[in-house]
């Protein structure tokens, strides 16, 4: 099964047991109808953190995520790990501690993507455990699916939520979001649609208005 049905099938499976999230799993998956291409340009790079990858497609999951680890066992060595160490000089340590993978997505736009899409931005993202990843926006819809590891989600004035496996959180175009870990890394799938391709842009202050 491949990386984007395998996709189709958990957004479409889990869609009836989340009907607050409704109208942004039928946008995706009306997105998702337009098979991605695959890049004759794309480049395999490797990441400290893909170790972490490597250890949770072996370990047992939870049932919905079977279909997904078999496609993306199928691609492990070939896919692009970014670490934007250039993201934003005030968080130097960004890219030992976060990097994600864009599996379906424009090409050309915010990391290179393994299968062009023209609308659907697709992939896996990791956190290492014990940091935080500072209050930041862009302007696309993301929806994340925790794959494992149970860490701190904050959105706006929300408070701070524990998210396990199996959970989604959205996030809405240029709604302020924050993460933070602490035993455990985060791995999820993540999903862009709604918005141009756009980079992350951190604001200029923390939740308590402290300077970042």
């Amino acid at each position: 099964m491949s990386f984007q049905k395998a996709v189709i099938d958990l957004y479409s499976n889990a869609r009836p047991q989340h009907q607050e999230l409704d109208i942004h799993f039928a946008n995706y998956l009306e997105g998702l109808k337009t098979e991605g291409q695959l890049v004759e340009s794309y480049k395999q790079q490797s990441h400290d953190l893909q170790t972490m990858f490597g250890e949770f497609l072996r370990k047992e999951t939870l049932p919905q995520h079977n279909a997904l680890k078999a496609a993306l066992l199928e691609l492990e060595n070939k896919i692009r790990w970014y670490d934007f160490s250039d993201l934003d000089k005030r968080f130097p340590d960004y890219s030992n501690h976060i990097t994600f993978a864009q599996i379906l997505g424009p090409v050309g736009g915010f990391g290179d993507a393994m299968h062009e899409h023209p609308s659907i931005n697709a992939g896996i993202f990791i956190q290492a455990p014990g940091y935080y990843y500072a209050p930041h926006f862009h302007d696309s819809v993301e929806l994340y699916h925790v794959l494992h590891g149970t860490a701190y989600w904050k959105r706006g004035d929300e408070d701070w939520m524990p998210r396990k496996p199996g959970e989604f959180i959205l996030h809405d175009r240029e709604q302020v979001h924050a993460m933070r870990t602490g035993d455990d890394p985060i791995i999820a799938l993540w999903a862009w649609y709604g918005g141009p391709n756009a980079p992350v842009l951190f604001t200029e202050t923390d939740f308590h208005g402290n300077p970042q």
